[in-house]
C-alpha cells in the first residue's frame, strides 16, 4: 500500500475521510478534505457526533459526511479513499451485515447513487493525514465547519507535504 496521497484523474475529485473518536464519551468528530487532480483543495469540513457505539460506526459516520458535502457541493465522479479498512469492505460488500455500523452503510449506499462515477478504496493512515488533521481540529474549535477552496490552517503543512510528493 502506498504511503503517499495521490491525485486522481480528471474529472474525478479525490475525498478523504477520517476520525477522531472518544470511547469512554462515545464522541466522535468527522473530518474529510476533497480535493482535484492537481491536489488543489475544494474543499473540507469536520463535524461532531455524540451517542456514537464503536470506532467503526464513527469511521462510517464521517465517510457518510463527505459523501454529503460532495453531493451538495456538486460533484459527479469521486473516489473516496479512507483508512479503515473494514469500513471500505463493509461499503464494498454485497450483502448486509448486522453490526451497529450498517444503518450507515446502507445510507452511504443510497446516497453514492446520486454520483455519476464513485468508488471506494482504502489507504494506508500516512496517505489519510489531511483528513485526519481536520478531524482533530473539531476538537479545538467548539462548531461544526465547513470549507469550500480551503481548509484549517493548522493543516495546511500536511496538506504542503501531501503536494511534495507530487513533484
Amino acid at each position: 500500500m502506498n504511503p503517499s496521497w495521490k491525485p486522481p484523474q480528471e474529472p474525478f475529485v479525490k475525498v478523504n475521510f477520517d476520525v477522531t473518536f472518544k470511547l469512554t464519551l462515545h464522541q466522535s468528530c468527522s473530518g474529510f478534505v476533497v480535493r482535484n487532480s492537481r491536489g488543489l483543495v475544494l474543499g473540507s469540513g469536520t463535524v461532531f457526533h455524540n451517542f456514537i457505539s464503536d470506532s467503526f460506526a464513527a469511521e462510517a459516520i464521517a465517510y457518510l459526511q463527505a459523501l454529503i458535502f460532495s453531493q451538495e457541493i456538486g460533484f459527479t465522479h469521486v473516489q473516496v479513499e479512507g483508512d479503515s479498512r473494514t469500513t471500505i469492505a463493509k461499503i464494498n460488500q454485497v450483502l448486509p451485515d448486522f453490526l451497529d455500523m450498517s444503518t450507515y452503510i446502507e445510507e452511504i449506499k443510497i446516497k453514492s447513487c446520486h454520483f455519476q462515477h464513485i468508488s471506494f478504496h482504502h489507504v494506508d493512515r500516512r496517505a489519510n493525514m489531511v483528513a485526519h488533521m481536520v478531524a482533530k481540529e473539531r476538537m479545538v474549535i467548539n462548531e461544526d465547519r465547513f470549507w469550500v477552496e480551503d481548509l484549517p490552517a493548522v493543516v495546511e503543512v500536511f496538506l504542503a507535504r501531501d503536494l511534495l510528493g507530487l513533484r
